[in-house]
């Protein structure tokens, strides 16, 4: 249950982390550029993600449904559906799918201003 809970933690945390900027960034590129180029940077980078996880997210969904209509259980004494953990990979992917979206929004934003 442990792994479980890891991964479940591990993805809600996803767009979370997307939303207040808590990953990572290649700053030595990013202070050589100005306000617009700062900002086409991040609406580059944040449509590549938001296509990356879409295409992600879709497998995720894929996987469930899977699982799912075979009946999947773990090989562990409590037997549990696979579908149930799977699940917080599609959930988590699905909403970082959410924030990236309202990122792109933003930047195509900050760009017309």
């Amino acid at each position: 249950l442990v792994g479980y809970l890891l991964v479940g933690v591990s993805f809600f945390s996803l767009a979370l982390c997307q939303s207040r900027g808590a990953f990572h960034r290649v700053e030595m590129v990013q202070m050589r550029l100005g306000p617009r180029g700062k900002a086409v940077s991040a609406l580059v980078f944040d449509t590549l993600s938001f296509g990356y996880i879409a295409l992600t997210d879709w497998y995720f969904v894929q996987f469930v449904v899977s699982s799912y209509t075979r009946e999947s259980m773990a090989p562990t004494p409590l037997a549990t559906p696979l579908w149930i953990p799977e699940m917080a990979m599609a959930v988590g992917a699905t909403l970082l799918l959410v924030s990236l979206g309202r990122a792109v929004v933003r930047d195509v934003r900050e760009l017309a201003s």
